[in-house]
């Protein structure tokens, strides 16, 4: 998929090991690994939205409201043209940073 130009890499078989690393370290508990994961998929692809998405309701869940309030609002501007974000928008207000 291509967004504001650039090729979001989502759906490459690339980061298929991602998301087994992730599932594994989730049912572990070991939310330190499951962020490690996130921060290594966006890394390679900052436009990856699943990792991006998922680091910000990680990090609000650990009390991190700032930073995952600023992945969420990348999410917004970066996917604008695809119309995502109104469960995003609702999340963080009408708050401007």
């Amino acid at each position: 998929m291509w967004v504001n130009g650039k090729l979001a890499t989502g759906s490459i078989p690339l980061f298929r090991p991602f998301a087994v690393g992730v599932n594994d370290a989730a049912r572990q508990g070991d939310q330190a690994l499951v962020e490690k994961y996130y921060r290594m998929a966006l890394d390679v692809d900052d436009l990856f939205f699943p990792a991006k998405q998922n680091l910000a309701v990680l990090l609000s869940q650990r009390g991190s409201n700032d930073e995952a309030e600023r992945l969420l609002r990348k999410i917004l501007d970066e996917y604008a043209e695809q119309r995502v974000g109104y469960d995003i928008k609702a999340a963080i207000g009408n708050r401007r940073p």
